[in-house]
């Protein structure tokens, strides 16, 4: 991108110095009031290169950006205005030599770091520019309209000028802004005149993706200018190696190619070419796609590819490389117009170490209690976490009885292939990357004749020749039954990214989930934030996504009609909002969505999500926010995520991370930005990563992992708290600088209990909701044993009964009632699991208005001494009520006689 923008450049100001010295009369084919200009105007190259002092602005409003020659050493101020005086941007910039053209091109220019204020402006036809110098100096310019339509099929362009404040005539130039592209003189009427240039007749050939610049120069010597082009694909292709980056003696190589459009039109095909090194030989990919071969160049045609979408695929390669050897790929990527080819080549290296890889592989049931007649879905949790990738890999699933294939896929659209699925699904690859992970997600179907509690037992298995390991290659699950109809949906809103200033945007990501046991049709509607509108929003599909407009959309909502969901399954979406430039900074911007499906949801509870932000002060902003998850009994993997919400340009940002007591970096980490992010420094306290480079807007990700010390290793009970910090000078929000994450060993048991129903009056019927579960989530962190609840209840008040909150003719049986003291056995709790049920009392006739009632509930593990807990604070829980009056409405008494 930056190359072409160079090149463009470089087309531009030599198309310019061109008009300003040719001698020879150029030939022009003008309409209407357009005249052909013999030969250059009288003056032209002296109002084109004013001498010290004047100041001259040249202003592209297609492009957003003002530049213009004038002496070294001075500071100037840009102002851009819309038509009624209301200031958009503002700049400060320093004279001097620009990056391109001649070493004489001395001045000033917008596209020179990054200047503007909050925000680069769009300029439009109509705005105002002023510009003010160190020495006095001021400038001010109206733009006009310029319109123009590029015509590839003959070479031409032709449109209108319309600024009816400039004298008649005025000076216009077509230039192809591409290398040695021509450029065209005339003179028009600036109200409403017509042009016609040929470029054509001067032997050009113009294609899409050629820059046309279409530019008036005013009386004064300023110059309005507009850009336009045929659209054109633009490819750009990537190539990695994957995982690790290494591989064995006799094993395989593993890269990654994506190729991505990001030009403004869609290619209508694209090719691939992947030249083999000699070590090495192909063996196989993911593309989809059968390749062609030509001596020691593979060829994929991936057909078309639509603009600012992308093509992923991995490539295996069998190699005869030695230990200490690289193995060297390079790829090339082509598309008819695609003119900006400086980022079609790729080049990755492989090291051959003499390691070995180590494969394991677990499985988690998505649809943990599905129902006969519909449909499950499991998650393969596979990978390698040797040093190297593996050779030929081979995985089988037996299916649970009652059970077959509907679908399987993988979510990074790794290269596997079925080799059968009667009765097991046989998948092979030919290797899988070293210190690397993926899913596996697996989709069967139910019998509809198995009965409620049938045992639904799968095995997985994974196999690979020279496994350092194969004790970790076979899991099984046994602990999934077939279960009555139980329906939930749900919904997770987080912050994508975000220009959190009057007049900029943010963007969400939201998750919409099926996770009961039956499909169902889902609707999800977001609520706009005052001061915001709806911009855009796409669906996530993989690694790409596409545009996704809402069915319905106003000020105030936007809904979507997502169709059915199978149980397990889901949809991801960007959700992009604008913010107005009226809304004020301090603002609060709360965003909540909400699903609901076309049946009674049986936990409602996670059916809405909100995400709160405030918008703030234009200038540098960055907040960051840490995640943890746990990697089996012995490693913590923490997530760090960095947001640039402010107007500025942010260079070698530094996060500090100072690691929990008991803890080691293994030296695994890895990052998503593409903006280079080095691990600059580390202690056995402290990792120090440094950013390069964050522009407003952008957001960036890094994973690292630390082994817990061998005698902490399984100990429950024990806390883990780690912070990161990023301070930024100038910072407008300091406070979100910083974030600390505190992991728990062993389970984290919870309750909580609110008023839900009914009147506390005396003689009253009320109802109070229990929330409990294990708030340990994304670990191996469940109770060993069962738990109990325990509820206390007020002297004035009687139990009545329990019941299921999404229907009251499911009861929730005690195992016993003493008294005002109720307590539920409880099976054990695995991590992340929450249940509720509503419990339902009577108020004593007796009791009085004004009477507190405190209501208390206590959960508890039936082997406290093995199920050990860190934080014991949120294991009980109370709910208070006063007594409210018992209101009577007294209706006047007439007597009739007669």
């Amino acid at each position: 991108m930056f190359m072409a923008h160079w090149r463009h450049r470089i087309g531009r100001w030599a198309a310019l110095f061109a008009a300003m010295l040719a001698l020879a009369a150029l030939v022009v084919l003008v309409a209407g009031s357009a005249q052909a200009l013999a030969a250059q105007a009288p003056g032209e190259v002296e109002s084109l290169q004013p001498p010290d002092p004047y100041l001259i602005l040249d202003v592209n409003y297609g492009h957003d950006w003002v530049e213009g020659t004038y002496e070294a050493g001075h500071t100037l101020w840009l102002t851009v205005t819309d038509e009624s005086g209301a200031v958009k941007a503002t700049a400060e910039l320093q004279t001097g030599q620009l990056p391109w053209g001649p070493p004489e091109n001395i001045g000033f220019s917008t596209n020179v770091g990054d200047p503007w204020k909050p925000l680069r402006p769009d300029i439009a036809a109509g705005d105002w520019v002023y510009g003010r110098v160190d020495n006095g100096r001021t400038a001010e310019v109206q733009l006009g309209e310029i319109t123009g339509t590029p015509n590839v099929g003959n070479d031409t362009i032709a449109g209108n000028v319309y600024a009816n404040w400039l004298p008649e005539p005025i000076g216009l130039s077509c230039s192809v802004w591409e290398q040695d592209g021509p450029g065209l003189d005339l003179w028009i009427d600036p109200d409403g005149g017509d042009y016609f240039c040929d470029f054509g007749a001067l032997g050009w050939d113009l294609l899409p993706g050629h820059d046309v610049s279409v530019q008036y120069q005013e009386p004064g010597g300023h110059r309005v200018m507009n850009v336009f082009e045929e659209p054109a694909p633009n490819l750009r292709l990537e190539k990695w190696p994957e995982g690790s980056g290494q591989a064995f003696p006799g094993g395989a190589a593993v890269f990654y190619l994506r190729v991505q459009n990001d030009g403004d039109a869609a290619a209508s095909q694209v090719i691939v070419t992947d030249t083999l090194p000699a070590n090495a030989s192909y063996a196989g990919d993911s593309s989809g796609v059968t390749p062609t071969f030509a001596g020691s160049e593979v060829i994929w045609d991936l057909g078309p590819l639509a603009s600012q979408q992308q093509i992923d695929f991995y490539l295996y390669l069998d190699h005869t490389a030695g230990d200490g050897d690289t193995i060297h790929n390079v790829a090339d990527a082509w598309a008819l117009y695609d003119n900006q080819v400086d980022d079609n080549h790729a080049e990755a290296d492989v090291q051959v170490v003499a390691e070995f890889p180590d494969l394991w592989v677990n499985k988690h049931p998505e649809t943990a209690n599905p129902m006969a007649g519909e449909t499950m879905l499991w998650r393969l949790d596979y990978g390698n976490q040797g040093p190297v990738a593996s050779g030929l890999v081979e995985l089988t699933d037996t299916l649970p009885a009652g059970t077959t294939v509907v679908e399987w896929w993988s979510a990074n659209g790794y290269g596997w292939e079925e080799v059968s699925s009667n009765g097991q699904l046989v998948l092979q690859t030919p290797s899988v990357p070293g210190n690397w992970g993926d899913q596996i997600y697996l989709r069967l179907a139910v019998n509809p004749g198995l009965a409620v509690e049938t045992q639904l037992a799968n095995t997985a298995e994974v196999v690979t020749s020279a496994d350092t390991d194969p004790n970790n290659n076979w899991t099984q699950r046994d602990d999934v039954w077939v279960s009555d109809e139980w329906r939930n949906a749900s919904v997770d809103k987080s912050l994508s990214w975000a220009t959190l200033v009057p007049g900029g945007s943010i963007e969400y990501s939201v998750g919409v989930r099926n996770n009961g046991n039956a499909a169902a049709t889902f609707v999800l509607t977001d609520v706009l934030p005052a001061g915001t509108s709806f911009d855009a929003a796409w669906l996530n599909q993989g690694s790409t996504s596409v545009s996704f407009p809402p069915d319905h959309v106003d000020n105030t909502m936007a809904v979507w009609e997502l169709g059915v969901l199978e149980p397990g399954d889901w949809r991801n979406l960007q959700v992009r909002l604008a913010i107005a430039p009226a809304t004020a900074a301090g603002a609060v911007l709360e965003n909540c969505a909400y699903v609901d499906m076309a049946h009674v949801d049986h936990m409602p509870q996670d059916n809405q999500s909100c995400h709160t932000s405030q918008v703030n002060p234009p200038g540098p902003n960055l907040t960051v926010d840490k995640t943890h998850q746990w990697n089996g009994h012995g490693q913590l993997e923490y997530n760090i995520q960095v947001h640039n919400l402010g107007t500025t340009l942010l260079e070698d940002v530094v996060l500090t991370d100072v690691l929990p007591a008991g803890t080691a970096f293994n030296g695994n980490w890895s990052n998503w930005f593409q903006q280079p992010v080095m691990l600059t420094d580390q202690s056995a306290t402290e990792l120090v990563w440094t950013i390069q480079r964050m522009e407003p807007g952008w957001s960036a990700g890094l994973a690292f992992q630390v082994d817990l010390d061998g005698g902490l290793v399984g100990v429950p009970g024990l806390a883990f708290t780690n912070t990161v910090e990023a301070p930024v000078a100038g910072d407008v929000a300091p406070g979100d600088n910083e974030d600390t994450e505190v992991a728990y060993s062993g389970p984290d048991l919870y309750v909580k209990k609110e008023l839900t129903g009914g009147q506390p009056v005396p003689g009253g019927i009320i109802t109070f909701t229990v929330e409990l579960g294990n708030a340990n989530q994304g670990g191996p962190w469940g109770t060993a044993a069962g738990t109990h609840l325990t509820e206390t209840l007020p002297a004035a008040t009687t139990f009545v009964t329990a019941t299921a909150p999404w229907d009251p003719s499911q009861p929730w049986v005690p195992e016993s009632v003493d008294g005002n003291t109720v307590t539920w056995a409880w099976k054990d709790l695995t991590p992340g699991e929450i249940w509720f049920f509503d419990v339902v009392v009577e108020i004593d006739p007796a009791a009085s208005n004004g009477d507190v009632l405190v209501n208390t509930v206590e959960i508890g593990s039936d082997d406290p001494e093995q199920d050990v807990e860190f934080d014991v604070s949120n294991n009980t829980a109370q709910a208070v009520v006063t007594v409210e009056a018992t209101h009577r409405i007294y209706l006047p008494m007439v007597l009739r006689t007669g």
